[in-house]
């Protein structure tokens, strides 16, 4: 993480259905790096077709900063990727994202 983000300001989209490691685990796998390291956050956005309100709890529980439902539409997508460089650029790169949200 640290190598391919050096000053921070990096974004994540995970697939919550990955294999080897699914998208919840290797959220919190990020979050733990981050705090052992003092490293700046991350943006994570889950990519799921599970949409429903309580799995969308878990990720944003499990770490993730915001949803999106497949099939992806490319403009929710878009606007999800914006607000988060935006409010990076504009809060701080160590501050917590207030992007949890589904599209």
């Amino acid at each position: 993480m640290q190598r391919n983000c050096p000053r921070g300001g990096c974004l994540a989209t995970l697939d919550i259905q990955m294999p080897v490691m699914d998208g919840v685990a290797a959220a919190r796998e990020i979050r733990r790096i981050e705090a052992e390291r003092g490293l700046p956050r991350t943006t994570v956005v889950a990519l799921s077709a599970n949409a429903m309100r309580r799995q969308v709890a878990e990720y944003i529980a499990a770490g993730m900063d915001a949803h999106i439902a497949k099939p992806i539409q490319v403009e929710k997508l878009y606007a999800i990727l914006m607000a988060a460089l935006l409010q990076r650029e504009n809060a701080g790169q160590d501050r917590e994202p207030a992007l949890a949200r589904s599209a």
